[in-house]
């Protein structure tokens, strides 16, 4: 004989007189303690319906001075599942974390994914959520010379400098500043531009100079979309910023007053094996955009073998985040490593930039990787004539799966089992005549 022994987990005692007290009105459970007691019918469907859940474990379930009780865990009424909940989640642990300790005392069934529920839709959990890993990078191609130009400010030695690097050729321009206002940035720009060809998108930070009425009026002048990164998020502009690092590490190194012959060092350089230099690719047979229309004809061997790596790399680009939509509920941060604040997605002003509206109505303006969308619960679906089972959500990983795996072997037909593959046997056609068994 079989003989199962339980005991009440150790709770304080006013909570197991409220479990004792709540069982007693508790429809569920008091159809369920008559099967416990007097034994279970031989077929699910000959149960009382309410009962189902606990079908699967029928054989762990025990009535002990009021209480129903599985295993060495008191099976909590329905009454009191929320408050045992919020008791489960007051220190805000996570999911997987919460489950365990609920499965040292508690069980009902679905009790797994009430704990998803509760800690997914908890605003605190949510806001001190983990930050979101490095995002894949986003190449920013063009097909040919000064398409698009990245631009920044720097300071070697109490002196400001601007960069412009052209996104096709890696062609770096180094201009020395007397100041740092928008005018003479933009006419330092234009001197490069009457030389090289007015850029269809110029790419910077959000700098005051950089966004300043003045500078965008220059931009539309020359009809330039001006393109800003997220705040605090640098790799935006990288193009830039990776060629500023280039300079200083040069300046340092060679130790020389006269930047030119680190700018002549740097276009004579080929990028690559196969690529050649940004000499050699900026100086193509091309057509300078200008404010006249013309038909661009660019094209020689090296550049076109390197417009088809382009062409091939924007084909392998590495798998990319979901894109949220307009109008989506999400979080934010408003610097790097801070906490999720809510808000609601109002545009999207380029790949993965993104304008947000908090509740009070202020708008930020922030990268993908610091902007999450809004977690929801979705309740698993459930066939429904398996409503009700206790497989529902309780059971532990390990456990359901093995359970799934039973399920469904017993659905299957027997397959047959051979040793050895078997030939085919025919027999010789002298006993065609012949009558063999």
């Amino acid at each position: 004989m079989n003989v199962q022994v339980h005991e009440v987990p150790n709770m304080a005692p006013f909570v197991i007189d409220n479990i004792r007290e709540c069982t007693k009105t508790d429809t569920v459970l008091q159809a369920l303690i008559p099967y416990i007691i007097e034994g279970w019918p031989s077929q699910r469907n000959q149960c009382n319906e309410f009962t189902h859940a606990y079908w699967e474990h029928r054989s762990e379930l025990a009535v002990y001075d009021g209480i129903v009780i599985k295993g060495h865990r008191i099976v909590i009424p329905t009454l009191m599942r929320k408050k045992l909940l919020s008791i489960l989640h007051k220190q805000h642990q996570g999911i997987e974390k919460t489950r365990l300790r609920a499965r040292q005392s508690i069980y009902w069934p679905g009790l797994n994914a009430d704990i998803e529920q509760m800690i997914t839709e908890c605003d605190l959990c949510q806001t001190y959520q983990n930050n979101q890993k490095n995002l894949p990078v986003l190449p920013l191609h063009s097909n040919m010379p000064m398409q698009r130009v990245g631009i920044d400010l720097f300071e070697i030695q109490s002196q400001d400098f601007l960069i412009c690097v052209d996104y096709y050729t890696a062609y770096v321009w180094v201009e020395k500043l007397m100041n740092t206002n928008s005018k003479t940035i933009y006419t330092r720009l234009d001197k490069i531009f009457s030389q090289f060809g007015y850029p269809e998108n110029i790419i910077s930070d959000n700098g005051p100079q950089l966004v300043s009425e003045e500078f965008e009026k220059y931009c539309r002048q020359y009809e330039i979309l001006h393109t800003t990164s997220a705040p605090y998020h640098q790799a935006g502009n990288g193009r830039a910023e990776r060629n500023i690092a280039t300079v200083k590490q040069l300046l340092k190194k060679s130790r020389l007053t006269d930047i030119n012959e680190i700018l002549c060092t740097l276009r004579d350089t080929p990028i690559a094996n196969d690529i050649p230099s940004p000499f050699t690719l900026m100086f193509g047979h091309r057509n300078i955009k200008t404010n006249l229309p013309a038909i661009n004809n660019f094209g020689t061997l090296a550049t076109t073998q390197y417009g088809e790596k382009i062409v091939y790399g924007e084909s392998h680009i590495e798998k990319q985040p979901p894109k949220i939509n307009i109008g989506q509920p999400c979080r934010f941060q408003m610097k790097p490593k801070s906490i999720w604040q809510p808000a609601t997605v109002v545009s999207k002003t380029s790949d993965r930039n993104y304008t947000v509206e908090t509740p009070s109505g202020i708008q930020y303006t922030r990268d993908r990787v610091n902007i999450k969308p809004e977690k929801t619960y979705q309740k698993p679906q459930q066939n429904p004539t398996n409503q009700g089972s206790a497989i529902s959500q309780d059971t532990a990983p390990e456990t359901a799966t093995q359970s799934a795996n039973n399920n469904s072997a017993k659905d299957m037909p027997p397959l047959a089992i051979h040793d050895r593959p078997k030939r085919m046997c025919k027999p010789p056609i002298k006993l065609q005549d012949y009558v063999t068994k």
